[in-house]
């Protein structure tokens, strides 16, 4: 699964976002927020396995 993270986070952000509810669109970006924190472990953890698959 790879998606462009900064995209995803631009578009939940975005003020022409196809939902206007506001409380809606906080709870799409703490969404956003934990996809990327999810997707910053996953990108360690992959350098990680190449670095020591390499070593």
């Amino acid at each position: 699964m790879f998606f462009s993270v900064p995209g995803l986070i631009g578009l939940f952000s975005s003020p022409f976002y196809p939902w206007g509810s506001r409380s809606l669109n906080k709870a799409l970006k703490l969404d956003a927020e934990k996809l990327r924190r999810l997707a910053q472990r996953y990108a360690k953890n992959a350098i990680y396995m190449r670095y020591y698959s390499e070593n």
